[in-house]
């Protein structure tokens, strides 16, 4: 009997289901919104920087939030880019500014 081989992989498995982007946000993904904003000047803050103004340890807390905000279009990241990587798209700064 020959194996069955499937053109698609299966989909991975996440440790938390994402909320579909047409959910509107929860109050900490504003928060973590707005201290991105609030932390940019031209390019997104470090990980790290934005973990320690929203009391987040983790790095990969904080990205999981990064991830979320990216998903919705409201950052995006530059390619190829390795330390602040992500930048404030136009939707990101309307919804940052409260509009």
């Amino acid at each position: 009997m020959r194996p069955i081989i499937t053109t698609n992989p299966p989909e991975p498995v996440t440790r938390r289901q994402l909320r579909p982007i047409d959910e509107p946000l929860t109050e900490r993904q504003r928060e973590v919104l707005a201290t991105f904003a609030a932390l940019t000047i031209e390019v997104g803050p470090t990980v790290r920087a934005l973990g320690a103004a929203l009391g987040i340890s983790s790095t990969n807390g904080v990205s999981d939030h990064l991830v979320s905000l990216e998903r919705r279009g409201l950052i995006r990241r530059w390619a190829n880019a390795k330390s602040r990587a992500y930048v404030l798209t136009e939707e990101g700064k309307r919804v940052a500014r409260g509009h």
